[in-house]
């Protein structure tokens, strides 16, 4: 049986294989959104903070690419954009979230809503 000090002997990225199989074999989508959720987070404690941007793109084309293959998701995904609009105090005038809402608020990490 594997313990965390085996686990810690592992280079990052054999525990990033080891990890990754085990979630993909598993169907772990809630880790996987986690770590997904953490890169952000992770980039800035490297000090790599230009590349945050980055993370969000691709996971708004991931996003996309779902939408785009499922157009009928938008429909279910409904009440998470109202609740997220909400939440952000939509202005609903420029199309973009009011400066109230967007000062201060740093990267959003938590995992979606199921």
């Amino acid at each position: 049986m594997i313990d965390r000090e085996d686990l810690e002997s592992l280079s990052s990225a054999q525990l990033h294989d080891r990890a990754i199989g085990s979630a993909k074999a598993g169907g772990d989508i809630d880790w996987l959104w986690h770590v997904l959720g953490s890169m952000p987070a992770a980039e800035g404690t490297i000090g790599d903070l230009e590349d945050s941007g980055m993370d969000v793109a691709a996971t708004v084309s991931a996003i996309n690419g779902y939408l785009r293959a499922d157009p009928d998701l938008a429909d279910a995904l409904r009440p998470q954009y109202v609740d997220y609009l909400l939440e952000q105090h939509w202005t609903g005038t420029s199309g973009t979230a009011s400066s109230e809402a967007t000062a201060g608020r740093g990267t959003r990490t938590n995992r979606p809503k199921s």
